[in-house]
């Protein structure tokens, strides 16, 4: 859906009426290009900036306030917050090459991240079984979301890892690069990869 708080909305409905352990995917396109939200909320820009970025910015406003009022609204149940575990990412990083690179020499002359000509995914985990905030600052992949929420969800035990590691696990060494997990994932996808690995 292009509109996060009917999304959202739904999930808080359906968080206060399910009462058996659930799975909730929630996608929204609010914040993908071409940014169209934006169009529809006020927020005050700086003119010389680049119009996509504008666009861009308008667009995160409208979903850092609709993931602002959810977590309020989390935060008034904590019989439902205690008990849940709540990651948000992305499916990919936001801008192509093109649209970076109009916006790189704003960026640079403000100061700004994008400064590096690097753009990345989003991933934000809340749950009660993190005790303390932590900040990631190395490189984390989305091959890391699956074995990360293993852990949280307390089925570490399971018995597929996926190929990242449990972002929460600072003593974890990658056991495989990022390209040879993309050509196994690739594996998995088209062919029938996992025939007889695992023995009845």
């Amino acid at each position: 859906s292009p509109n996060d708080s009917i999304v959202l909305d739904y999930l808080k409905y359906r968080l206060l009426t399910d009462s058996v352990p659930t799975f909730y995917l929630c996608i929204t396109l609010s914040s993908h290009a071409p940014f169209s939200i934006a169009d529809n909320v006020q927020y005050a820009i700086d003119d010389k900036m680049p119009k996509n970025m504008q666009k861009y910015i308008r667009a995160m406003h409208y979903v850092d306030t609709q993931l602002g009022h959810f977590f309020d609204f989390m935060n008034s149940h904590p019989e439902i917050s205690e008990k849940s575990d709540i990651v948000i990412t992305g499916d990919h990083t936001v801008f192509k090459k093109l649209m970076l690179n109009e916006m790189l020499e704003y960026a640079q002359c403000h100061g700004m991240s994008l400064a590096n000509g690097k753009n990345y995914c989003p991933l934000i985990i809340k749950s009660s079984s993190i005790s303390k905030s932590l900040k990631y600052t190395d490189v984390a992949y989305q091959m890391d979301i699956f074995p990360t929420i293993k852990t949280i969800t307390g089925l570490s035990g399971y018995y597929w890892s996926g190929f990242g590691i449990d972002l929460l696990d600072t003593s974890n060494d990658r056991k495989i690069t990022e390209e040879e997990a993309y050509a196994l994932s690739d594996k998995i996808i088209r062919t029938d990869y996992f025939h007889g690995f695992y023995s009845k």
